[in-house]
């Protein structure tokens, strides 16, 4: 049996991927493919099957993972063989209906001689369904999605397990001489989920400044009243000085209201001076301390919002 798949479109698809500078990923895969059958051909199997997977990373067809299979099959190598010929026929429907029954009779070959020289069917159920399942007697690029027939010679190995999302897993089966029907169930645990960054936005929560504005407004009275009596003390002063130089009943009258202009010129500066530096102080306080409030917000940008 020949490697079928690439020989037959070899000669079209070549020539279309030179008259093209960027060819496609199929028309790529299938020039690699070429190379393979030509090692194949030339009796190097190996450097074949290395080929035929680099085809399959470019193209993931189904002819690849058969070709792959024949090439294991005529290594010797059946169990890796049955692992690629068996996922291959579950995809066989898009193959060449003669390239199909070619294969499915090689696996048909490869499963009788399996049986008959003491290989073990080990029958590999995973959680999720499609977890990709391997052994250690494979390349850890040789898996298959579950649930999935593994055959193993006699002895210890292991079964692996990964899928995108879990943790890998695996199981230790221990694979009697003279085979033997085997099971093995996998359950892959999740990963911890992954909180991504949340933008936020810092609400800084601060005192009310209505008290400190009281202040100052009672301090701005506080001190125009004191500018007030100020000034008329001025004023009764000179009218001490011009019109009662001498003492008389009028003159003490005139003292009188004098002094009770400067006491509420005292009493006006000193109440505005305080009321104007309580204000100053509660404006202070004011200004953001304590724990600020984190709420969700928009995206690349921290917004910073005050009370009033």
């Amino acid at each position: 049996m020949r490697f079928p798949f690439v020989i037959v479109a070899f000669t079209l698809i070549v020539g279309a991927a030179l008259a093209h500078a960027q060819p496609t990923p199929e028309v790529r895969a299938r020039e690699i493919g070429a190379r393979a059958v030509a090692a194949a051909e030339a009796g190097d199997l190996t450097a074949a099957i290395a080929l035929f997977k680099e085809a399959r990373g470019v193209d993931d067809r189904a002819e690849y993972l058969c070709n792959i299979g024949y090439a294991y099959q005529r290594l010797g190598e059946l169990p890796r063989a049955h692992l690629f010929l068996s996922e291959c026929l579950v995809r066989a429907g898009a193959m060449d209906l003669a390239a199909a029954q070619g294969f499915r009779s090689l696996l048909d070959d490869v499963e009788a001689t399996l049986r008959s020289t003491g290989f073990a069917p080990v029958d590999v159920t995973v959680t999720p369904r499609g977890a990709e399942v391997g052994a250690s007697t494979f390349a850890a690029d040789e898996t298959a999605p579950g649930p999935r027939i593994v055959w193993l010679p006699a002895g210890r190995h292991t079964i692996g397990a990964r899928a995108t999302g879990y943790q890998d897993a695996a199981e230790a089966v221990d694979v009697p001489t003279g085979g033997g029907r085997l099971a093995v169930s996998i359950a892959l645990v999740p990963l911890p989920a992954v909180v991504a960054d949340v933008p936020i936005v810092v609400v800084a929560r601060r005192a009310s400044r209505t008290p400190a504005l009281i202040g100052f407004a009672a301090g701005g009275v506080g001190l125009a009243a004191g500018v007030y009596f100020h000034l008329q003390a001025l004023g009764t002063r000179d009218e001490i000085a011009r019109d009662h130089p001498f003492a008389s009943p009028e003159r003490d009258r005139v003292e009188s209201t004098w002094r009770r202009e400067v006491t509420g010129m005292y009493v006006g500066y000193g109440l505005g001076v305080v009321a104007v530096g309580v204000g100053a102080y509660l404006w202070w306080r004011s200004g953001p301390r304590g724990a600020p409030l984190v709420t969700p917000a928009g995206r690349d940008r921290v917004t910073l919002t005050w009370s009033f």
